[in-house]
């Protein structure tokens, strides 16, 4: 639930049988690397999400992971924290599209737009990633990470740091695209939200 104030009579939502939170894999994430993020121990995992092959474990897939503490939380986002990451006509919104869940917003831009970061932070995740094509992954404070996808040309690489507005990549067509796009998300504790409630 990203706002409380826009549960309705007769909705249906999750409960975690765990204390813990729902979390998202990300490109470039892996079991090993969540259990050092959280600080929770691989077995924990495996049982709670009754994983028989952890090989098989991939981004995309969602995890329950008992025991971790959401870095960031509903008060934290009284306040913008990110900027657009280029400004352009939002062509696709957040939210269910064509039967299936829109994680983030679609900006309509030429191809070679300048991509701009949307927040300090560290890139965690730079390259190719299945359907999003060639993306960028910038990790932030407080449990929170942007993504940015189809784009023609990536300008940072895994492990540098960026500031606010910082040139990231150009914009393009590349993964499952309708034409040039960015493809923008933000992610709370490993969970997508609507970013336009972020900029």
């Amino acid at each position: 639930i990203n706002n409380i104030n826009k549960i309705k009579p007769g909705q249906t939502t999750k409960v975690l049988p765990v204390k813990g939170i729902l979390y998202k894999i990300s490109p470039g994430e892996n079991l090993s690397s969540i259990t050092d993020k959280f600080n929770i121990s691989l077995n924990k995992i495996i049982a709670s999400n009754l994983i028989n092959n952890p090989n098989r474990v991939q981004p995309g897939d969602t995890l329950i992971l008992p025991g971790a503490k959401p870095e960031f939380g509903y008060r934290d986002r009284l306040e913008k924290v990110f900027t657009k990451p280029v400004y352009a006509r939002i062509s696709s919104y957040f939210g269910r599209r064509w039967g299936r869940m829109h994680e983030g917003i679609d900006y309509a831009v030429p191809s070679g737009s300048k991509v701009k970061a949307s927040g300090e932070g560290r890139v965690v995740y730079s390259g190719w990633a299945r359907g999003y094509g060639k993306t960028i992954i910038i990790e932030h404070q407080k449990g929170m990470r942007t993504l940015y996808a189809h784009n023609s040309k990536l300008i940072v690489n895994t492990g540098d740091r960026v500031s606010k507005g910082d040139l990231i990549a150009k914009s393009g067509n590349t993964g499952n695209t309708t034409g040039p796009n960015v493809h923008f998300e933000v992610q709370v504790n490993g969970r997508p939200v609507d970013p336009l409630s972020y900029i």
